[in-house]
């Protein structure tokens, strides 16, 4: 791995570490305020309800609505609770019933009320006419000359008690109804009451002893009951204020409790979110420590190296040992700079250890030797000073000569070669190119493969959940049917049982109209009532029968559709059946699609390997014929240099070099 990708590493793995953080804590978040707008929602709905309960508890309690309305809102809010599932809402429930309770309770105490407020009507209404009565009774004999003295003046007085009383119960009504709208008004009706019981009881003693003391007693009576009954009235009215103050309680009891909730929820979802954050936090402590380690591992990569070729510089010019070596594994460019100095140490120790077996050749009378290896900038000229000054040294010109034309003749034809060797690797990195390239476009499209296989994979999945359902709702369809098969035929037993009173009912009416028939004239009236009658059996005996066809029919149907619907439920289940095989092929699809693209990924990366070591030859090839080329120009030069000697005599060349094209052999060993 290079250098750069090596120091980038660290920041590459922080920014993706970051980046799936953020989408993270982007992802709870949302679910956390999804969350919460859920619950809220919820509770919002569930005070709703509440405030709504106790709209409808004081409109029940004035008369707007009845109990059967509100029962049927308080059902529909404890529905809704139900179904929630965003709180416990037992205790809500609980409250909403124990409200409806109270409810009907109330409404029990307003059908008394009711009840209590028409006795006292009735009451009064009895006493006023029994009063009317005596009055008329009084006031005809009054009225008639003849009968005028026969009244006494006691009755004349029972007259104007009488008319009190009728007053007085008029009193009481108008008081009453005054008591319906203001509740208040029970102290003036109980005075009321109290003081017209004190004055019929006066009454009756001072007619004790009279015909008229009954009529006073009467009063007494009827004046203690309408207490009695207002004194109920009363009492029921208390309860029922002390229902509503129950109710409020109750209530506001249900809003604390949905307050608590609401502080819960909000207290959850930001505990949520805090630990959210908390984690957030220490997985970028966590992340910063790895990334710093990770940035000491690398920095120690590159300085230990540098650290040995440091070390091994400094042994080397203290000691003049070129034979020593930095080792060093890594394949960035600290690798590369190791191996550059070994190959530097390696031709130094080459060079110098040939010009030094030169140099002792020539010490010991020996002509023969030069420095032939390839050299480059102050070795090549030092090269060429030791050469030219064993040439100028003695009498192997002649030799140095054929020397020189051999070495030019050898440059040539290993310029040819070097040349054919890197034209085949350079075809040889073309080929693998293409062949990278296409196992490239395979590798994309088998991911393709597997990417579709596990999305159709996922359909399935789908398609068989959807199949599943279906066959769930057959099932329930196929249920539904069955009961509305047997509830026809329990309608059809009900027709017949209508039948049979149609048929009872037309034979009542055959009877009433014999008997009709022998009361005569007296019985016209009835026998007209009896023939309607039998004209209705009739009817409802045909309208039975019409009736009885039809659920008839219906059966016939419900049972040919209970069919059709078991038929469709083993439809489905083969559907079923078949989805799953599918999804299992398919899955075996996908499961050998990674599998290829396993083994893709693995000739990539060998195709790879083996494009770099061609690429590699190939330069190296054309450095060689480069070096070749060079080599061939210096060798005509040192030819042109010796032939400005003059010899006596230049010995024949001992070996003849043809300049023969490289055989194919040759290359396809290079090849090769």
């Amino acid at each position: 791995m290079k250098l750069k990708y090596k120091f980038s590493l660290p920041s590459v793995i922080q920014a993706v570490i970051i980046a799936c953080l953020i989408v993270y804590l982007a992802i709870q978040g949302n679910n956390q305020l999804n969350n919460l707008k859920s619950k809220t929602a919820a509770v919002n709905s569930a005070t709703d309800y509440v405030h709504s309960i106790a709209g409808n508890s004081d409109r029940f309690f004035l008369g707007e609505i009845n109990q059967s309305e509100f029962e049927n809102h308080l059902n529909r809010a404890v529905s809704s609770l139900n179904n929630q599932v965003a709180f416990d809402g037992t205790l809500l429930i609980k409250e909403m019933g124990s409200i409806n309770e109270m409810i009907k309770s109330a409404h029990v105490l307003q059908n008394e009320n009711e009840s209590v407020i028409g006795k006292i009507m009735e009451l009064t209404e009895h006493s006023i006419s029994q009063s009317a009565g005596y009055i008329n009774q009084t006031a005809t004999n009054l009225v008639d000359p003849e009968k005028r003295k026969q009244v006494s003046d006691l009755e004349r007085l029972v007259i104007i008690g009488a008319s009190i009383n009728s007053s007085a119960n008029l009193r009481i009504q108008t008081l009453a109804y005054q008591m319906l709208k203001d509740f208040s008004i029970k102290d003036k009706l109980l005075d009321f009451l109290d003081q017209g019981i004190a004055n019929a009881t006066k009454d009756a003693k001072d007619l004790e002893g009279t015909p008229y003391q009954v009529m006073a007693l009467a009063a007494v009576d009827a004046n203690k009951s309408i207490k009695e009954l207002t004194l109920n009235y009363i009492n029921n009215v208390e309860a029922e204020t002390e229902l509503r103050k129950q109710i409020a309680a109750k209530e506001d009891v249900m809003l604390e409790k949905l307050n608590e909730v609401s502080v819960s929820v909000i207290d959850s979802t930001f505990g949520d979110i805090y630990g959210l954050g908390l984690f957030l936090f220490s997985t970028l402590i966590l992340i910063t420590i790895v990334i710093v380690v990770l940035g000491l591992f690398f920095t120690r990569l590159v300085t230990l190296p540098l650290l040995n070729l440091r070390n091994l510089v400094t042994s080397v010019v203290k000691k003049g040992d070129f034979s020593q070596r930095i080792k060093v594994n890594q394949k960035d460019e600290i690798g590369e700079m190791a191996f550059a100095f070994n190959t530097l140490m390696g031709a130094l120790e080459q060079t110098i250890a040939e010009v030094n077996d030169v140099m002792g050749a020539v010490a010991a009378g020996d002509f023969t030797l030069e420095v032939v290896s390839e050299q480059k900038g102050d070795l090549d000229r030092l090269k060429g000073n030791i050469n030219r000054s064993i040439d100028l040294l003695g009498n192997t010109i002649a030799q140095v000569d054929s020397a020189s034309e051999q070495v030019d003749a050898g440059t040539k034809q290993l310029t040819q070669s070097a040349q054919a060797l890197a034209s085949g690797a350079t075809e040889q990195a073309a080929s693998l190119e293409e062949i990278s390239s296409t196992t490239g476009i395979i590798d994309s499209r088998t991911r393709t493969n597997s990417d579709n296989a596990e999305q159709a994979r996922q359909i399935t999945n789908q398609t068989l959940g959807i199949v599943k359902n279906g066959n769930r709702k057959m099932n329930e369809m196929l249920s539904s049917m069955k009961k509305i098969n047997d509830t026809s035929s329990n309608v059809s037993k009900v027709i017949k049982v209508i039948d049979e009173i149609a048929f009872q009912t037309n034979l009542l009416a055959l009877n009433a109209a014999v008997e009709a028939a022998r009361a005569g004239k007296y019985g016209k009236g009835f026998a007209v009532v009896a023939e309607e009658v039998r004209n209705l059996a009739g009817r409802s005996a045909e309208a039975a029968k019409s009736t009885t066809e039809l659920i008839e029919t219906s059966i016939k149907e419900v049972e040919s559709g209970v069919t059709n619907s078991d038929q469709t439920a083993e439809a489905l289940a083969e559907i079923t059946n078949t989805v799953e095989k599918i999804n299992d092929l398919i899955g075996e699809i996908a499961e050998a699609s990674r599998e290829q693209t396993t083994g893709i990924d693995e000739i990539n990366r060998g195709l790879t390997q083996v494009n770099e070591v061609v690429q590699h030859n190939s330069s190296i090839s054309e450095e060689t014929a480069s070096s070749s080329d060079q080599l061939s120009a210096q060798a005509s030069e040192l030819r042109n240099l010796i032939g400005k000697f003059k010899l006596k005599t230049r010995p024949a060349h001992s070996l003849d070099l043809v300049e023969d094209e490289p055989s194919d052999q040759f290359y396809l060993e290079h090849q090769d």
